[in-house]
C-alpha cells in the first residue's frame, strides 16, 4: 500500500496514526519521495514510457507532437 502525503517525513507519524486508527496492521514501513517518473505520471497521467513511444509513433507518422525544450542556440 502506497498512501501519498505532501508533508514528507514529518507527515509519517500522523499516516501511522490513522492506519493504526482504522486497524490496519503494518508489517513494514519505509519512507520514499518521488521519482521524477512519478512526477511525469501526477502531472501527465501518462507514464514516461507510454509517452515517449507515443511522441515516437507521431514522429515516425509525420504528426507534429508537442514542442520539445531546446538548448540554446549557438
Amino acid at each position: 500500500m502506497s498512501v501519498p502525503t505532501l508533508a514528507g517525513a514529518s507527515g509519517l507519524a500522523e499516516v501511522v496514526r490513522d492506519l493504526d486508527a482504522a486497524e490496519v496492521q503494518l508489517d513494514d514501513l519505509s519512507l520514499r519521495r518521488p521519482t521524477l517518473d512519478d512526477v511525469f505520471l501526477a502531472l501527465t497521467g501518462r507514464e514516461v514510457e507510454a509517452a515517449v513511444e507515443e511522441d515516437a509513433g507521431a514522429d515516425a507518422a509525420g504528426i507534429k507532437g508537442t514542442p520539445r525544450a531546446r538548448g540554446p542556440r549557438t
